[in-house]
């Protein structure tokens, strides 16, 4: 499938699509909260440091304070730096002088702030928490390494930052899982839905458990679809039994009308009106056996060439006498399984359609291709919105309500195809002209093929 039809036909999956939803507006608020929640430890840390800072701030400006202490710290600042090798102090006394540590970028801001000393403790970071605030004489300057600190915060960053690429990955993986599964269940409904609205009342969903409203939604599916199945059998009965119980009756009538009117115009008439009655009674009883599916016993290996060579000896001459042409084009020479009688049936119902809709001087092919059989001709073919009816029993198009015929035709021909598992479609010609009449058989029912 080409991915652009492929991202079109995954954007058009309600449950993927929402349970993909659900899942990134989890994982963007997971990750927006680990997110605060590492500000606010880092934070939680900086402010413990600061704390320190603030108390050994004034611990040292109280020392400063004491008489002489100044000259004796900044005296045995060496001294004191090496015992404490993680902190510094520098003092700027009011005249400009700097006492312990000389560099000047500790003292540049007043307040809290991170500095680069480079160089001071070539064994340790570079990385110093300072604290700047004015004292008794000065300004004073104490420091930290913010060596842990900074460590502490990489390592709370890292650590979210892994936890919630893991949550990330489990919440994508499970909200595929879960959206892929009730997709599935979706497009069971779909494809269920699909093949009843083709006609197949016997088509399933058959959900396997009663979870939610989607096993709710199909199981109702399933009982309506049952309920429309069974009435249509019973409709579908009672027009066979009708037909059945009324063929004797109108085979007296037509005996009497015979036997006891003289011969005349209007017996005639009668008698053609009875016939017609007749006919569509047997339509519908030969739709209503072929239905039933008792001829799938008699099924033999059928040559569709010799099939269609067949249909063409026989139409040919009322083609011609209709000002017609009939022809073959074998294409191929494939044999299917099937009822040889019933598929020259099949083909002969075709082939009439377009004798009778066709118009004069119409040219019938009969088809023989890889795939099956087909019929077409050029005549004025049958518009897209009415293809799907005129296959109904006795449907019949506005403009063929003049003719001959009972709507029958088409839907044995459908009934035919649907039996030996084929697929029946009305299109147009490639050129288009005409109709296009093609049944296409399962790749199953090819026993040889040429």
């Amino acid at each position: 499938m080409p991915m652009p039809e492929l991202v079109r036909r995954l954007g058009r999956m309600a449950a993927l699509r929402s349970a993909l939803a659900l899942t990134a507006v989890f994982v963007l608020v997971s990750l927006l909260a680990g997110g605060a929640a590492a500000w606010l430890l880092e934070q939680e840390l900086e402010a413990l440091v600061d704390t320190t800072l603030t108390e050994r701030h004034a611990e040292l400006g109280a020392q400063l304070d004491a008489a002489g202490e100044l000259e004796r710290l900044a005296a045995t600042y060496d001294e004191w730096s090496k015992s404490h090798r993680m902190e510094l102090w520098s003092f700027e006394t009011d005249a400009g002088r700097t006492l312990g540590e000389p560099t000047p970028q500790v003292l540049e801001t007043t307040g809290y702030s991170y500095v680069d000393l480079e160089g001071i403790f070539p064994t340790e970071r570079d990385d110093w928490r300072v604290f700047v605030a004015p004292t008794e004489g000065g300004r004073l300057a104490v420091a930290v390494s913010a060596e842990n600190i900074l460590e502490s915060m990489e390592i709370v960053r890292n650590t979210f930052l892994a936890v919630g690429l893991v949550v990330s990955l489990v919440a994508i993986a499970g909200g595929l899982a879960v959206g892929v599964a009730t997709q599935r269940r979706h497009d069971r409904i779909l494809s269920t839905l699909q093949a009843i609205s083709d006609g197949n009342l016997s088509a399933r969903v058959s959900p396997e458990h009663d979870r939610d409203d989607v096993d709710t939604l199909a199981r109702r599916i399933d009982e309506s679809t049952a309920r429309t199945e069974k009435l249509l059998q019973q409709t579908r009965g009672l027009s066979v039994n009708i037909a059945h119980d009324l063929k004797t009756p109108l085979a007296r009538l037509r005996a009497q009308l015979e036997r006891e009117f003289p011969a005349s115009p209007e017996r005639e008439s009668a008698l053609g009106q009875v016939d017609g009655v007749i006919e569509s009674f047997d339509g519908i009883l030969q739709i209503a056996r072929v239905e039933a599916g008792d001829a799938k016993t008699l099924f033999a290996g059928v040559s569709l060439t010799d099939l269609a060579e067949t249909v063409v000896a026989t139409f040919g001459p009322v083609a011609e006498d209709s000002g017609c042409t009939l022809a073959l084009r074998p294409l191929a020479d494939p044999t299917v399984l099937g009822e040889r009688g019933l598929l020259v049936q099949l083909v002969a119902n075709l082939v009439e359609n377009s004798l009778q809709h066709g118009g004069t001087s119409t040219r019938i092919e009969v088809g023989v291709t890889p795939v099956g059989i087909e019929v077409l001709d050029d005549g004025p073919g049958i518009p897209a919105d009415e293809r799907s009816e005129v296959l109904a029993p006795h449907y019949r198009r506005e403009q063929s309500r003049s003719t001959p015929g009972h709507g029958l035709g088409l839907a044995l021909a459908k009934a035919i195809a649907e039996l030996h598992d084929a697929e029946l479609s009305l299109t147009d010609r490639e050129d288009g002209r005409g109709l296009r009449a093609r049944v296409v058989f399962p790749a199953r029912a090819f026993l040889t093929s040429s």
